[in-house]
């Protein structure tokens, strides 16, 4: 196991005086999870609060420490027990238990030298997991709710309402849609909290954008921008369809899409052959991972997340309102606790179709410029009525742990 100690915390209040959390990140990509969980404890340090993040023993190096020296965090390392898997014998279980052992023998040893205040989990296979060195510690256990509860087979219920939800101290849940969820799952109303994320701001690239030459030259028509994974869980397929008819019936519109297609994404490949066989490949453009996202929404007059799966929250609608770009969403999980104002800074459709997407972007894209203008203020502006701002974000979760 090996430590790696965090730059001093400013000053803090005296209710947060000391407070040392312990989190628990085992993610191997840095991915909306990691990235979530990461930004709550580099808001934190804003008001004095410590934080020491158990990474993977194996794989924390690739993506998950370099983010956390970049913001000056501390990480340790600790053991993570691979998934549980059905159908396997004695043997395999008995390998599993001893992981589990080692996984928290790990965690013990960096509690014993860090002595937190607090334990920060944010999964409930962590929950699971660790669950013997949390009862062993002692201390409050703060569970981040980013996805809403696994409830599909037995032992999952089994979980949440005889392991979870009586051993943690409180739950933050990223939506009311979790947190209804969470209710569901059995967590007692009364120990959870709503915090909307506040997405990290991207930091510059210093060897400037990734973004092609000819997508950031001059464009005289409207842009619709499209940030995510380029799967048919996020509406991609959707989108496509509304994208050629769109394409079809006027010249003045092209589709960005900024998402990952590169790997054993044949889902992708066929939306690609589609366009391609359309001929509209140079105005329905996959960009394929784009890191300069501000400089992609900053291209946009229009921002769209036509999530079919019951998506938590969404960030990048939080990421696309705080660029002044408007969004169309699908009524999804927790995406409509979003839209303040539907059709101003906003367009919420209906139903998850094809053509319900289309009248929705239709509605931005007919606008005249100015209007469109007043549309992106209106989007910039919802953050502070649904009080999703860093300060509001800081000191919730400051909140959370002064009074648990």
């Amino acid at each position: 196991m090996t430590t790696k100690h965090a730059t001093p915390p400013r000053p803090a209040p005296p209710d947060l005086d000391g407070t040392r959390v312990l989190v628990t990140l085992g993610g191997i990509p840095l991915w909306g999870q990691e990235r979530g969980n990461i930004q709550v404890f580099e808001a934190l340090r804003d008001v004095g609060v410590d934080a020491l993040f158990a990474t993977h023993h194996s794989y924390g190096h690739e993506s998950i420490q370099p983010a956390l020296d970049g913001l000056g965090l501390g990480w340790t390392t600790a053991f993570y027990p691979g998934r549980w898997v059905r159908g396997k014998g004695a043997g395999w279980l008995a390998g599993r238990f001893r992981e589990a052992l080692q996984s928290n023998r790990d965690l013990l040893r960096a509690a014993r030298a860090y002595r937190p205040t607090h334990v920060h989990t944010m999964n409930e296979r962590y929950a699971v997991d660790f669950l013997p060195a949390f009862k062993l510690l002692r201390v409050p256990v703060v569970y981040r709710a980013g996805d809403a509860p696994s409830q599909h087979r037995r032992i999952f219920r089994f979980a949440w309402r005889r392991l979870i939800a009586p051993s943690v101290s409180r739950f933050v849940a990223i939506s009311g849609f979790v947190r209804d969820a969470l209710v569901e799952a059995g967590v007692p109303p009364e120990k959870i909290t709503v915090i909307y994320n506040y997405p990290p701001e991207r930091p510059p690239r210093p060897e400037g954008s990734d973004l092609p030459a000819d997508v950031t030259a001059p464009y005289s028509g409207r842009t619709v921008a499209y940030v995510g994974q380029i799967t048919a869980d996020k509406g991609v397929d959707v989108l496509v369809d509304a994208a050629l008819a769109l394409c079809a019936e006027r010249d003045d519109v092209r589709f960005l899409l900024a998402g990952n297609y590169s790997w054993k994404n044949p889902f992708a490949d066929a939306l690609r052959d589609r366009v391609e066989a359309a001929g509209l490949s140079d105005r329905v453009r996959f960009l394929g991972s784009v890191a300069d996202v501000p400089g992609l929404l900053a291209l946009a007059d229009v921002h769209t997340a036509p999530s079919v799966w019951e998506e938590p929250l969404g960030n990048v609608v939080v990421e696309a309102k705080r660029a002044g770009v408007p969004s169309v969403v699908f009524p999804s999980g927790g995406i409509p606790e979003l839209v303040v104002e539907d059709g101003r800074d906003a367009v919420l459709c209906r139903d998850k179709t094809p053509e319900a997407l289309t009248n929705g972007l239709r509605h931005f894209l007919d606008l005249p410029a100015d209007a469109l203008a007043d549309a992106g203020g209106a989007a910039r502006a919802s953050l502070e009525a649904l009080g999703i701002t860093r300060e509001a974000f800081t000191r919730a979760w400051a909140g959370v742990f002064a009074q648990t």
